[in-house]
């Protein structure tokens, strides 16, 4: 039946179907600490959530299954293959979870100042009076009063167990703030940098769950800014190579990112302008010969790399990665 088939199309089937599946896209997205450093619309976890977006919606038109996870030091969240636009809605609510993060694993904070926060937003925000003039209230009761007014205002995503996800905290009455936080915008300070080794070890566990997968082989777009990855990189050019001997392909994508000065206010602190510059010059040659050591690695194990990209460049990394034989 195969070669009658192969006989009407005028080629074999077989490179057909080989054809049809290298198509499907699988992203996986870092969304570590120094992602997020920059202005809010300028991190590289902006420019990442642009990018996803846009690779969902082109597997969307052709139709074939689009999958994502997103890691940071360990592995946090996958989206399963889907085709249609309901892939890129899924990519998209996972990407803002994960851009508006308040799981206490990843924004470890003391209970009494989450409360604080929250109380303030509501009476600076929503005009909401948690004391009722009780001067002498309890902090069990502001607490009490504060959780029951959060809980009065989430929207019903919030408030559906199918829909709102995992819990975000081990006790009913933070999970309640958190998911408030969530829903307002409220941003949490998140975890500190963890060691680009830990990092790499969640893209890797990323990567393995290919083996798992049924609608591949994939196109794979690693995401990151890998901001001091050259020297630890060593389990992730293995597993990409065992991805590339498995019928995947690689894109490796480096996203500019701030420098931790320009995350963490640095330069308010009375350095002076020109040895700002010089820092600035100083990290802008080690980013560049650490981007040149990744791409030479990651073109050793078969695996395209575009670094800092300009939406021209990407585009045509992307073309050259993705065009079949």
């Amino acid at each position: 039946m195969a070669w009658k088939a192969s006989a009407r199309r005028g080629r074999l089937i077989s490179r057909v179907f080989e054809q049809e599946r290298a198509q499907s896209i699988y992203a996986i997205v870092d969304v570590g600490p120094s992602m997020r450093w920059g202005e809010p619309g300028q991190t590289a976890l902006d420019q990442a959530m642009d990018l996803t977006h846009s690779l969902a919606e082109q597997a969307a038109l052709a139709s074939v299954p689009f999958a994502m996870s997103l890691t940071d030091c360990d592995y946090l969240v996958s989206v399963a293959p889907t085709v249609g636009y309901g892939a890129v809605q899924r990519a998209d609510r996972a990407l803002l979870d994960a851009r508006r993060a308040v799981h206490e694993s990843v924004t470890p904070m003391h209970e009494q100042v989450l409360v604080s926060k929250v109380a303030a937003y509501l009476q600076a925000i929503e005009g909401v009076d948690l004391v009722g003039g009780d001067t002498r209230l309890s902090a069990v009761m502001r607490r009490q009063r504060t959780v029951m007014a959060a809980l009065a205002r989430l929207p019903p995503r919030e408030r559906q167990a199918i829909t709102r996800g995992p819990d975000p905290s081990a006790r009913a009455d933070l999970s309640i703030l958190r998911r408030f936080c969530r829903c307002r915008g409220i941003t949490l300070p998140y975890r500190q940098p963890m060691s680009a080794d830990a990092r790499v070890e969640g893209m890797v566990s990323a990567l393995q769950q290919l083996r798992r997968a049924r609608q591949g082989p994939f196109f794979v777009v690693l995401i990151s800014d890998y901001v001091g990855f050259a020297d630890v990189c060593g389990p992730l050019w293995r597993a990409l190579a065992r991805a590339t001997h498995g019928g995947h392909r690689g894109l490796m994508v480096a996203l500019s990112s701030a420098s931790p000065a320009a995350g963490q206010g640095y330069g308010h602190q009375g350095v002076s302008a020109e040895t700002l510059g010089a820092l600035r010059k100083s990290m802008q040659i080690r980013r560049t010969h650490e981007l040149a050591r990744l791409e030479r690695a990651a073109r050793g194990v078969g695996t395209h790399f575009v670094g800092d990209p300009s939406p021209s460049k990407l585009a045509t990394a992307w073309t050259q990665a993705f065009q079949l034989a």
